[in-house]
């Protein structure tokens, strides 16, 4: 809070403009309308001043948290990993953003959410549905893309013909199109200049101390300049030396599994793993090849980042648990 009070921020934006906007100015449309929105009617209505709005945006951020910590602690039996699960939910980059007034507390809230719901989605659907929606309000194109990818995963796992299964698959890339159609008006953007826009968006903020010119790497670089960076020779100023000190944990945990799965190759047995990979793939190289400042990578990766960590911790689990099995 006392950092987006001295620099400029979109919490400070959203407050200072919107909380005193006209009432016939405000639009309830997904995306940053629907904040905007939000920060008007707690001031207004609610009486919420610049620290009550970040006190209460920080509870859906924080309930996000502790669904993530939840999903860990249901699939994982080794108690040094549920430790090391511990440890990571106090990190300060997963809490920096997701107390500040704007979209990534009810981001964070809805990663929870699915990765809470798709655990046990005979039980949670509702909860899957709920979290879906509130990214939808937030970021309509990584709603279409969780429902794209939940589309996929009940294909490959659900025991029916063919035919139904081609159905399911066009209803639901019908819904995605929809989405993605609210996306493109709400930008501006005709379906040809798809594909223009996400050239375009990787020149995009490129200026600053977080800048990266990612128009040069490879497929690749960029993944890991997007997940793992900054690292000590990218620091600049005093957050990023801590930040630097997570990415150097995550880069480690990521080479363990890699070391793990290429050493001894495990199945996944739960079937929801093939959702969480699904969506962490697509996600995390739509925003790889698209987000040229460090600075925001920091802030929208953890859209996909409680996901690859269970998947890591998980496959880390099972491998433990498979050499005490042997032994």
């Amino acid at each position: 809070m006392i950092y987006c009070d001295y620099f400029v921020s979109d919490s400070k934006g959203y407050f200072t403009y919107f909380a005193i906007a006209e009432p016939d100015t405000l639009i309830f449309n997904p995306g940053t309308q629907f904040i905007e929105y939000l920060v008007y009617i707690f001031y207004n209505f609610l009486n919420l001043s610049w620290f009550g709005q970040f006190m209460f945006f920080h509870l859906f951020g924080f309930l996000g948290i502790l669904l993530f910590y939840s999903s860990i602690v249901q699939t994982i039996k080794d108690q040094l990993i549920k430790k090391i699960a511990l440890v990571i939910i106090f990190f300060p980059s997963i809490h920096f953003w997701s107390v500040a007034i704007g979209k990534e507390p009810f981001s964070m809230m809805s990663i929870g959410l699915t990765l809470y719901s798709i655990i046990d989605l005979k039980n949670r659907y509702l909860l899957l549905i709920f979290g879906i929606f509130t990214m939808f309000m937030i970021r309509p194109h990584i709603a279409g893309i969780m429902i794209i990818s939940f589309v996929l995963y009940f294909i490959i796992t659900i025991n029916i013909n063919s035919i139904m299964k081609i159905l399911i698959f066009f209803i639901g890339i019908c819904i995605a199109v929809l989405i993605g159609n609210i996306f493109l008006n709400y930008m501006g953007l005709g379906v040809s200049d798809v594909k223009e826009y996400i050239l375009l968006k990787g020149t995009f903020n490129q200026h600053g101390d977080g800048a990266v010119d990612i128009t040069q790497m490879t497929y690749l670089e960029q993944l890991f300049t997007y997940a793992f960076r900054p690292v000590f020779y990218d620091v600049k100023n005093i957050l990023g030396f801590f930040v630097s000190f997570e990415n150097l944990f995550f880069l480690v945990l990521f080479i363990l599994f890699l070391y793990e799965f290429f050493r001894i190759r495990l199945n996944y047995s739960e079937s929801y793993f093939i959702y969480i990979f699904i969506y962490t793939i697509v996600i995390w190289s739509l925003l790889a090849m698209t987000t040229a400042n460090l600075g925001i990578s920091l802030r929208q990766k953890w859209m996909f980042f409680p996901f690859f960590l269970f998947l890591i911790l998980n496959y880390l689990d099972k491998r433990g648990r498979d050499k005490t099995c042997v032994e």
